[in-house]
């Protein structure tokens, strides 16, 4: 089991015996290349007493044991139990969507970083944004890093890749017309109309929305309180628009707002794939996130006049300065205000002076 370190070529290789196959009798022996002298000796040591040899196995763990049956294993013995449920569903979504059909088959003996980083590459040319595959790459290192603390393989593969960094959101919104054009399709055609109604006429996360309760609503009195916030900021209690009370009058019921047909809490994922990007389609907009919808509710209202304190409070920031830089380029006329300002201010030192400028 100590091994031995043999120089091919400009490389060096780690052979270690781990001695006869008790029905054929055959040698049992595994070569591991690496490029320096270095590296193969702090690996030949390591593999002395690391727990994933005892069975004769390779460098990134057993052969008989795929990436896909681990990644299953994962998610019922350790995800599941340690996660929130709306981040397993995260979890099983990137698994079951793109690391399992891509990366599935491989055995986590021959799973490489020149694979994985291969297949974060794939997802980039795929049309994947940049922040999923960011997310689906710390994802994957983790579920590793759990393979090599259990002692199923003695290195973790993508720990030696570059895990895409996150992208920057492009924020997009509709015209005043185009928000009108997807209501009006939503109230013909979609399953959840009131959930783009508040999202537009409320600026409420989806997260938020999602978590509403009927008990929530202060209909008498037309307000919102927002409890499901994780800072005193976003809990907060929002005015509601007269005609949205009206409708909600006629809807009102109990428990939860969204829901599935069988009571169960409505899941985002199926919301944007199902009911949101195709009544977009129907109604031949540009295609938006979900998140837009809060994006263009903060729009309306600067570019209306609205104060920056009350649009802060009204969506739940934790500060004026980050509404200030996130939506300060939709406030109108601002130049124009600061030029017709400064041209008074001349106007009046000019009449001061007698009328006469110099």
């Amino acid at each position: 089991m100590a091994g031995t370190n043999i120089q091919r070529g400009n490389g060096f290789t780690v052979v270690i015996d781990h001695g006869r196959h008790p029905k054929t009798g055959k040698r049992n022996r595994k070569w591991t290349s690496f490029k320096s002298r270095r590296e193969a000796e702090v690996f030949r040591a390591q593999s002395a007493t690391h727990p994933a040899f005892a069975a004769g196995v390779g460098v990134y763990g057993s052969t008989r044991t795929r990436l896909g049956e681990f990644l299953a294993q994962w998610l019922k013995d350790y995800a599941r139990l340690k996660v929130r449920p709306r981040t397993y569903q995260c979890y099983e979504q990137f698994i079951r969507c793109h690391i399992a059909p891509r990366l599935g088959y491989v055995s986590l003996a021959r799973l490489t970083p020149h694979m994985i980083q291969n297949f974060y590459a794939e997802l980039l040319r795929e049309g994947l944004g940049k922040t999923t595959v960011h997310h689906i790459g710390v994802l994957l290192r983790e579920v590793l890093d759990h393979a090599m603390r259990w002692g199923i393989i003695a290195q973790n593969p993508s720990a030696l890749t570059d895990i895409p960094e996150r992208g920057t959101p492009t924020i997009r919104t509709w015209t005043v017309e185009q928000a009108a054009a997807f209501l009006d399709e939503a109230r013909r055609s979609s399953n959840h109309p009131l959930f783009y109604e508040l999202a537009i006429t409320t600026g409420l996360r989806a997260g938020e929305l999602l978590a509403l309760q009927w008990a929530d609503f202060d209909l008498a009195r037309g307000l919102l309180h927002v409890a499901s916030g994780k800072t005193a900021n976003a809990k907060r209690t929002v005015l509601l628009p007269e005609e949205l009370v009206i409708g909600l009058r006629k809807q009102r019921g109990l428990g939860l707002v969204f829901h599935t047909r069988n009571g169960t809490p409505l899941n985002l994922n199926n919301l944007r794939f199902q009911d949101f990007w195709p009544t977009i389609r129907r109604a031949g907009l540009p295609r938006v996130r979900i998140h837009d919808l809060r994006h263009f509710h903060a729009s309306l209202l600067l570019a209306n006049g609205v104060d920056i304190a009350s649009v802060a409070g009204r969506m739940g920031h934790a500060s004026k300065s980050f509404t200030l830089a996130t939506y300060g380029h939709e406030m109108p006329g601002g130049q124009e205000r600061a030029a017709a300002v400064a041209n008074q201010l001349l106007t009046q030192t000019a009449t001061a002076e007698g009328g006469q400028r110099t």
